[in-house]
């Protein structure tokens, strides 16, 4: 397992190469309303879509740390591939219910309505699924329900239902559907009441991450713009107004970077306190408006073209920051996950 800390260079560089040259702004505009599959075919080739999974599994090796840099920098790149379910959702779900690594694009179904039943011919999952991050492009979909004093999780062809589709407000896709399937059809695992709550940490870790990414993009295109405009014949970027906002946008992402950087810390670590996957949700989803909105402001008429490549990433932010849970909602979490801990533990969930 790689330090908590510990970035790997050679990572982060094979995928700037690979993005700068598979993911341009062409390739997200056209991507729209489905995904890019040039582009996931480059990603899997060089095994950068199995990431974080043991070798031994069918993986590429790897520890969790990999995998969210994958999903932050894809996010700097808008890039229109489901790689936060498939690199770090679909393998905390295998690994918590005991299912083999499948290769191919995953998504995972955790929020809907949904309840296994026992019937003569055995047990049976039913129910509707909801938000499932695309679904339709995806050939693996791991469904995570509740029954009574255990989990379960079966996994299936995502083909096999049918799909009511529609795109957030980034024009990704997303999809609903019925669902009804004989567990004793699919792979399925069981597992302790819990479990996927701990799933969704794991989404939520991810989203934290993607939405650093998104908002590190942000930031440079602020930083670039604001040093190339001018003005009266001056940079941007001297004037003490355009300052203060850009610095605003900065310390909101160094502060969603560092608190996003710590959950993961905990959670591949296997913490027993929840909180602080909940408050780098809550951290990153707070800076979301800050960043945007002052992004827009310091780049003014341009950056409300469909041309400039702006949209693509505060469009994103404000699709991920609600998906899942809402930023109410996690708050609300955060806070109970810190009462729970006991009062003699506060300081010490926050500090830690």
């Amino acid at each position: 397992m790689n330090e908590p800390d510990a970035v790997n260079e050679d990572l982060v560089a094979l995928l700037a190469d690979v993005f700068a040259d598979k993911c341009t702004t062409e390739t997200v505009e056209a991507a729209e309303g489905g995904w890019s599959q040039d582009l996931w075919a480059s990603l899997d080739e060089l095994g950068l879509t199995a990431v974080g999974v043991d070798e031994e599994a069918g993986g590429s090796g790897g520890g969790l740390r990999d995998a969210l840099t994958i999903v932050r920098v894809a996010a700097g790149y808008a890039a229109p591939v489901p790689l936060a379910h498939t690199l770090v959702v679909g393998p905390e779900s295998r690994r918590r219910f005991e299912l083999p690594h499948r290769p191919g694009a995953t998504a995972v179904a955790l929020y809907g309505r949904l309840a296994v039943e026992e019937t003569a011919e055995g047990g049976v999952v039913r129910g509707s699924i909801e938000s499932v991050p695309y679904a339709r492009q995806a050939q693996n979909l791991i469904v995570v329900a509740e029954n009574g004093d255990q989990d379960v999780a079966v996994e299936l062809d995502a083909s096999v239902l049918s799909w009511t589709e529609r795109t957030n407000v980034a024009g990704e896709p997303r999809a609903d559907a019925a669902i009804s399937v004989h567990v004793d059809q699919v792979a399925h695992g069981i597992a302790p009441a819990g479990t996927r709550e701990t799933v969704r940490d794991a989404e939520a870790l991810a989203q934290s991450w993607a939405l650093v990414g998104a908002m590190q993009k942000v930031g440079e295109l602020v930083t670039t713009y604001t040093r190339q405009r001018e003005q009266f014949g001056r940079p941007l970027s001297s004037f003490q107004a355009v300052k203060q906002l850009a610095a605003v946008v900065a310390g909101e992402i160094s502060v969603a970077t560092a608190a996003a950087s710590a959950a993961a810390m905990h959670f591949e670590l296997g913490g027993a306190s929840r909180f602080p996957v909940a408050a780098a949700r809550v951290r990153c989803a707070a800076a979301v408006a800050p960043v945007s909105r002052h992004a827009h402001q310091l780049h003014g008429a341009i950056g409300y073209t469909r041309e400039y490549p702006l949209h693509q990433f505060t469009r994103r932010l404000w699709a991920w920051r609600d998906e899942g849970r809402t930023q109410r909602q996690w708050t609300q979490l955060a806070g109970e996950r810190v009462l729970a801990a006991g009062a003699e533990n506060l300081w010490a969930s926050i500090a830690s």
